[in-house]
Order: structure tokens, then sequence, then C-alpha cells
């Protein structure tokens, strides 16, 4: 099913279940913001979705599948994509390590084709890379690491709900910002974390030299300690115990190096 059928289906229902379908959504959002379940909010959507008619109820129901099903579309190829790149960066960032390691001029701005050639030059191109390279050369865009930024700032729409009230949003970019207010916290954490340990091999030394600088886990994390709660710094190491999968998994990014080594843009 598609946008435009979706759009038909929602126009087709009926005041309470339209109203119904507003509700799900703000659930939907819940667990990101609140740290409600996800088994939470199926169960709350269910007990919303009773006390519609069969009619009503069908007809949300086909709603909410095929947006479901079109995330998941949309989810994969995005798991796709992010790898594709985190490949292709890495390969650029080899191709850059080469230069730098034998004096020769270092191009921030290599693209993968240019770290491709660099590397199979060398001899140091595995026949897996190649492969890779061949699959995505024509899908990946290469971006210069240094493109010129216009300093110009997206735009703010105004629009309305069917209830005709009125809301701000950013268009295309809504849910990416979204995601930034709700992640930032946590993606500056992991890898300045990631950036210590990669420095000392400690997660001990992670937690006490992170709460030494002054970070604190994030905004809603709460850790049970000795019968007690623990907010913020005290939080902080029972933060990074939980997710220490996930900062070691990040030492060798561009942002845990500039905390280890001193490795900055220019």
């Amino acid at each position: 099913m598609n946008n435009d059928e979706i759009e038909v289906l929602l126009r087709r229902l009926s005041p309470r279940a339209r109203e119904v379908y507003d509700q799900i959504e703000t659930l939907v959002e819940r667990p990101s913001r609140e740290g409600t379940s996800p088994e939470e909010v199926g169960e709350q959507a269910a007990a919303l979705l009773d006390r519609l008619t069969l009619s009503d109820r069908t007809d949300l129901m086909k709603i909410l599948e095929a947006q479901m099903t079109d995330v998941e579309h949309q989810g994969e190829k995005a798991r796709r994509r992010e790898e594709q790149m985190r490949q292709a960066a890495a390969l650029m960032q080899r191709a850059q390590d080469l230069d730098r390691k034998e004096g020769k001029p270092v191009n921030n701005a290599m693209t993968l084709r240019e770290a491709v050639e660099r590397l199979r030059t060398a001899g140091k191109l595995s026949e897996e890379e190649e492969r890779f390279f061949e699959r995505v050369k024509d899908t990946v865009v290469e971006i210069p690491a240094t493109e010129k930024i216009e300093h110009e700032e997206i735009s703010l729409h105004g629009d309305k709900t069917p209830e005709g009230h009125f809301y701000a949003h950013f268009g295309e970019h809504d849910e990416l910002i979204d995601r930034l207010e709700t992640y930032y916290e946590y993606a500056l954490l992991t890898a300045a974390a990631a950036g210590v340990y990669s420095k000392t091999g400690s997660l001990d030394t992670v937690a006490s030299t992170l709460g030494g600088a002054g970070f604190q886990a994030p905004l809603g994390y709460e850790a049970e300690d000795e019968n007690d709660y623990a907010f913020g710094k005290e939080a902080l190491p029972f933060w990074i115990e939980e997710n220490c999968n996930r900062i070691l998994g990040l030492i060798d990014s561009p942002p845990a190096k500039a905390i280890a080594r001193g490795e900055t843009l220019e």
C-alpha cells in the first residue's frame, strides 16, 4: 500500500477512529522520549483499538500495518546505507593513514574512489574490499570531507492538525532533529567514553575520567545502587557498564581518536 492509498483510508476514518489513530501515534513516540517499553505501548494501543467498531478497527489496522511495513522497509534501506557508508569511510581513513605514515600530504577531501585506488596501488586492498567497491561505486555518494558550508538555515514550516490546531515543524528534517534532541547526549557520551578507553584500556578509568570532566549519565537514565537510585554523575559508571559493547565498537571512530590521540580535523 502506497502513501496515497494510506491517505485515502485516513480520510475515510470516523472522527473517533481518527482520534484513536492520533493517540496511537503519540504512544509510539513515547519509548524514545520517556523510556516506555514497546510491550507497554503495544498493550495501550490494543486497548484503544478495542474501543472501536469492527469497521473502524479494520480500516485502522490496515493503515497501521501498512505504515509499519513501510517503516521496516525504510529502516532496512537505511541500515544497508549506513553500513556501506561505514565501510567506505573506513577505506578512506586507511588510505589517509597510509599517506600519513609514509610522510605524504594527506588529502582530507579524499573520495572513496581515490581511497580505493591508493590502497590498490599500495597492495593493501583485499578481494573482499574490491567486491565491495564494485557493488557500491555507483551508489555511494562520495562527499568530500571538507565541503563548503553555505550557512543556510533549514526552513521552519507551519501546518494544522485535522482538528485545526496549528503546529510548527522542520519539514523533511523534522525526524532527524527529533532524534538529535533525543540522542545527542548519548552520542557525545559514547564517543567520549570510546576515546578514553582507547587511551587507557580501562572502563573504571573511563567512568572516573568522564565524571571528573563533568560528564553525566544521559537525562532520564537511572540506576539502582544498593536499594537506592543513582542519577547524573553517580549513575555514570552503571551507564558505561551497560553500554560497554557500543563504546568498544567506537574506539576507532574519528571522535574517539580525537580524544585518545589528539587527532582532530584541520
